[in-house]
């Protein structure tokens, strides 16, 4: 249901769009040329505004979440990971009430990123949780070994809390510890760029 309203909220301004321009190009508006450019133009910036809005905090959150599993969590074996066997079986029942277990599993392990990754990706999506799943972000970036990968998590942290929390500053204080602690990696250089940025 939440994907289905999301796509409305991203087509549905795209129809109106299409629908005004077919209006001003047959000409039955009673607009002047000038009135009717003006009109596509003040639509247009309208339209783009709101799909940024819309791409900023739904879709880019959730492709970032694809690209750090994709890059970060290696590659596994389902059948020989318990982890990826009780993802899967989440993911499958599409059941929040198994995400403590999850939780524990990912515990009993805490320097292996690909479950810290999972668990808060199932947070935020399934649980509708992203105040949670920052949190799993920040507590797996004390335990997870090399610098790379605890800057990402901090930068994950900090997406998170810019465009779900909303918490800007909050953000901007994840983007500077990254920035400062782990500046020679991929994510501390991209949170320093984004710090700069303000």
């Amino acid at each position: 249901m939440r994907i289905l309203f999301r796509t409305l909220c991203l087509l549905l301004p795209l129809a109106l769009f299409s629908g005004g321009l077919c209006w001003v190009y047959t000409g039955n508006t009673g607009l002047s040329t000038a009135g009717s450019i003006l009109a596509v133009l003040a639509g247009a910036v309208i339209l783009v505004s709101w799909e940024v809005r819309m791409l900023r905090q739904w879709a880019l959150p959730a492709l970032g979440d694809i690209l750090a599993r994709f890059l970060y969590s290696g590659h596994y074996c389902t059948a020989d990971d318990e982890l990826a066997q009780l993802v899967q079986r989440i993911i499958a029942e599409q059941d929040s009430t198994l995400l403590p277990e999850l939780e524990t599993l990912v515990r009993r392990h805490p320097r292996r990123l690909r479950g810290w990754l999972e668990l808060a990706h199932l947070q935020r999506t399934l649980a509708a949780d992203p105040r949670t799943a920052c949190s799993t972000l920040l507590e797996a970036s004390r335990f997870v070994r090399s610098k790379q990968d605890r800057a990402l998590l901090l930068y994950r942290a900090a997406s998170l809390r810019s465009t779900l929390l909303r918490d800007h500053p909050g953000a901007q204080e994840l983007l500077r510890r990254a920035a400062s602690l782990y500046p020679r990696t991929t994510y501390g250089r991209k949170a320093a760029e984004e710090v700069e940025r303000g």
